[in-house]
Order: structure tokens, then C-alpha cells, then sequence
């Protein structure tokens, strides 16, 4: 089965942009991408109209560019090892449910007798020791034996998908980038969404090479950094706007309760007056 795992991105445009990184209490990271600081600008006055506690996070020219081949082959090489990692628990799992039923493990695969914590200064209690928790030498108390969890791989798992066919999730959303590719990482950051509770929303993130993925939006460079004095007037002219407003609003409805709560009143003092003579 072949793995095209390449990273892809969202947004697969490159070249020079501008970016604006806005945030608010209530939705979190967000960014504007746009050609010119015109154009960023006149997309920030929407936002900026329809939210009330924008801040700006980060203005500047940037690059948007491409993945390199050696991060593409970095990005790959996590991936594999990942699906070593969950093809051995896969299997393991299978035969777990095998032995459940009486049956005999086949060759490669004996009980683990000998539980010994991954990590050395563990204190397991007595549920991990009974289940072999996190045990350096087995899953679920089966042990593999005279081959690699990569031989292992390497050996069944074309085969074993033949037999155990998985729906592999692509994400329509992403593709490979259509910029320039990058020549170094030196510098190169990336924008990730990061959506969900107490999570930051979109966050501007420097490259770690040791640590590939491919939850990136886009991956740039950062030219310059650009005067936010224009846009923080505006922010700070809306807020007054909003003010005022929410001072007169505020207002209003103090006095239509003041005028119910009098009306209230007088209609108490009509029904008694009427009836107490």
C-alpha cells in the first residue's frame, strides 16, 4: 500500500503577503492574509466592526512558502514510524482476542511473563502490573519474538490490510503547497489551527525539525514587521464608539425599568383606591 505523505497545507498560494494575527476572548486566533496592507486593512475594518475585544496579535510582510524535500522526507519518516507503532498494537490487539478464546499465539508471539515498567523510576500499582502496563518488553501481555515491530511491518502489512482494509482519512481541505520551496528551515515558521477548549485558535509556530507534522495551514518567513498604529486607532475609536453606545443602551433600559416599575405602582394604587373607600 503506498503512502503519499507529503506535507500538505490549506492554503497552497505563496509568494509575498501580508498577515495580520487577530484575537479575541470569545474566538480565539485568527489570522488575514492578504496582498497588500490595503487590502489587509480594509478586511480588518469588518473584523473589527463585527468584534469588540480584537487585539492584535502580530502584523507583518511575509513569505508563504513551500515545504523542502528534506522536511517532506522528515515529515514522512514520523509517519511511518507511527504506523509501525499502531500496526504492532493492531495485531497484538487481534491476538489478544485469540487467546481470549483458548486459542494458541502463532509463531513470533509468547506470553509475557516478566512485567518491567518502560520508564525505570515507574511505581506501578497493582492494576499495571497485572495488565503489564506500559511494559518495556510486551503489549497487552504479548510478547513479539524474533522480529522487530518494523520487520513485522515490513513482512504483513500489505498482507494484513488485504485481509483488514481500513478507510485512511484524507482531508479535502488540504494540498500540496503550489509556492516556492523553501532552500533552508533556518527561521521558518508556520500557522496551525489549534481549535477547541481553552486551546488558542490559530497560533503562529516556529518549525521544530525534530518534531515534523502536518497540521500547517501554510509555512512562511517573515520579511518585516509592519506599523499597527493605523489599526490600533481604529480598534481604539470603535471601542470608544462601542462605549458610548453600550452607555446609552445602558441607560435606556435603566429608565424603561424605572418607567415600568413607576407604572406598576400606580396601577397597585388605582386598584386599591378604587376598592378601599
Amino acid at each position: 500500500m503506498h503512502h503519499d505523505d507529503r506535507i500538505r497545507v490549506v492554503y497552497p498560494h505563496g509568494g509575498r503577503r501580508v498577515l495580520l494575527h487577530w484575537w479575541t476572548e470569545d474566538d480565539r486566533g485568527h489570522v488575514i492574509i492578504a496582498n497588500t496592507e490595503r487590502s489587509a486593512y480594509a478586511t480588518a475594518m469588518s473584523v473589527f466592526e463585527e468584534h469588540t475585544d480584537v487585539e492584535i496579535k502580530d502584523y507583518c510582510e511575509i513569505d508563504i512558502v513551500a515545504p523542502s524535500t528534506v522536511m517532506h522526507a522528515r515529515y514522512a519518516a514520523s509517519q511511518l514510524d507511527k504506523r509501525i507503532f499502531m500496526f504492532h498494537r493492531e495485531v497484538i490487539s487481534a491476538l489478544h482476542d485469540v487467546v481470549a478464546v483458548g486459542h494458541a499465539l502463532p509463531a513470533f508471539f509468547v506470553p509475557c511473563e516478566t512485567y518491567v515498567p518502560d520508564e525505570d523510576d515507574a511505581d506501578p500499582d497493582e492494576w499495571a502490573r497485572e495488565k503489564h502496563y506500559d511494559c518495556k518488553y510486551c503489549v497487552e501481555k504479548i510478547k513479539l519474538v524474533g522480529m522487530t515491530p518494523s520487520g513485522m511491518y515490513s513482512r504483513w502489512y500489505e498482507a494484513w490490510r488485504a485481509v483488514h482494509p481500513v478507510n485512511e482519512y484524507v482531508d479535502p481541505k488540504k494540498a500540496l503547497s503550489r509556492a516556492a520551496v523553501t532552500d533552508v528551515e533556518t527561521s521558518l515558521q508556520y500557522a496551525r489551527p489549534a481549535f477547541g477548549p481553552h486551546a488558542s485558535g490559530i497560533e503562529l509556530c516556529a518549525w521544530d525539525s525534530d518534531c515534523p507534522n502536518s497540521d500547517a495551514l501554510f509555512f512562511f518567513r517573515r520579511v518585516r514587521n509592519l506599523a499597527t498604529t493605523a489599526l490600533q486607532d481604529v480598534i481604539d475609536s470603535l471601542e470608544s464608539t462601542r462605549t458610548s453606545r453600550n452607555e446609552k443602551r445602558e441607560a435606556e433600559r435603566i429608565a424603561e425599568r424605572e418607567r415600568f416599575e413607576r407604572e406598576c405602582i400606580e396601577t397597585t394604587l388605582t386598584f386599591f383606591a378604587r376598592r378601599c373607600r
